[in-house]
């Protein structure tokens, strides 16, 4: 461990469902800040792959911890 090398084994990342889909949402986030106007929480759902039902509960976390 303390000699500076790698280990061989790969980390391990686990995140909950919802961990995963505010990943989702701020790449989506990410890849689209330059788009002038704003979308629909349908059309933001469907194309960041987040159930819609999650999408409110995602955005606020994401916006308190901004």
């Amino acid at each position: 461990m303390g000699n500076g090398r790698r280990s061989a084994r790969p980390m391990k990342l686990e995140l909950s469902s919802e961990d995963a889909y505010a990943l989702r949402v701020l790449v989506y986030l990410a890849r689209d800040a330059d788009r002038e106007e704003l979308g629909t929480t349908d059309s933001f759902s469907a194309e960041a792959v987040v159930p819609r039902r999650l999408l409110a509960r995602v955005m606020a976390k994401l916006a308190r911890a901004w």
